[in-house]
């Protein structure tokens, strides 16, 4: 047993296929939390089941990413078409967690695979339902506040108080920032401009990645967010400037990996070339 601690902790290029794996069930895991939340459905009140026909899933119709192309996305008992969604949240699960033991190594990246997870249910959610749920949003700040008591590294600090100070410093200021966004926003357009469950995801990303991360996150979102708003507006035939309203949730998380898998380094890089502005440097 401790060999095989002492080989995961390597981040050997087998254990990162293993953990590749382990991603990409959580990322199955995802999908039926992301169909069963909305519906108020328990997750452990039956088996998993076609949501066309109501057909339980064979457990070898049922491996993640694999399945669904040799199923050629349709059902095995009513042969109704599946979601394309679901290898997809499934293969970024898979990818997610392998990029994210490489670059941080255990125990950080094991916080990491926990708010990706919960992340892959509110992308999907949000898609499908334009709602990111409250065990998402909250559920993750109180686990990346735990997370950061147990492992106050995450943040550069020493001590789970010190750990739980950046977490909860980082909810509300970017709480607040993307509050005030949305309320002048909503005041510009005589419309809601963004939803409250976008403004509660920041501050799970606050938590866990501290305010600089949270930020990061809201701008670099803001940057996919208007390129998909384009490529959809353009792919759709509408007039350009008409009003076409996109969950900012999944551009927000796109952003949070961006900022986990390298985007800290490149906003340390960046504003140390400005002195003035070192405060706002990532621990």
């Amino acid at each position: 047993m401790h060999d095989f601690w002492d080989l995961l902790a390597s981040r050997h290029p087998v254990m990162t296929a293993y953990v590749f794996v382990l991603g990409a069930c959580i990322g199955s895991f995802a999908n039926a939390c992301a169909y069963r939340i909305p519906r108020e459905i328990g997750l452990s009140d039956e088996r998993s089941f076609c949501p066309l026909c109501g057909a339980r899933i064979q457990w070898f119709h049922n491996i993640p990413i694999f399945s669904w192309f040799w199923l050629r996305g349709r059902c095995a008992s009513c042969g109704g078409r599946i979601s394309a969604l679901y290898p997809v949240i499934e293969l970024m699960g898979g990818v997610l967690f392998a990029l994210l033991y490489v670059r941080h190594g255990l125990p950080i990246a094991a916080a990491y695979w926990v708010l990706t997870g919960m992340l892959l249910v509110g992308m999907r959610t949000d898609i499908e339902w334009q709602i990111i749920p409250d065990r998402v949003t909250l559920g993750g700040f109180a686990t990346g506040v735990g997370f950061s008591a147990a492992l106050p590294g995450m943040h550069g600090a020493v001590g789970a108080v010190a750990g739980i100070k950046e977490a909860v410093i980082g909810a509300i200021i970017c709480g607040v920032a993307l509050y005030m966004v949305a309320w002048l926003g909503t005041r510009m357009l005589k419309k809601d401009a963004m939803g409250l469950g976008d403004v509660k995801l920041m501050l799970c990303f606050g938590a866990f990645l501290g305010w600089q991360g949270g930020i990061f996150s809201a701008m670099a979102g803001s940057v996919i967010g208007a390129v998909v708003g384009i490529v959809f507006l353009w792919a759709s035939g509408r007039k350009w400037g008409s009003f076409m309203a996109i969950p900012f949730g999944p551009p927000l998380m796109l952003g949070a990996w961006l900022w986990l898998l390298g985007g800290r380094e490149a906003w340390n890089a960046y504003l140390s070339d400005a002195p003035e502005l070192s405060f706002l440097l990532a621990p």
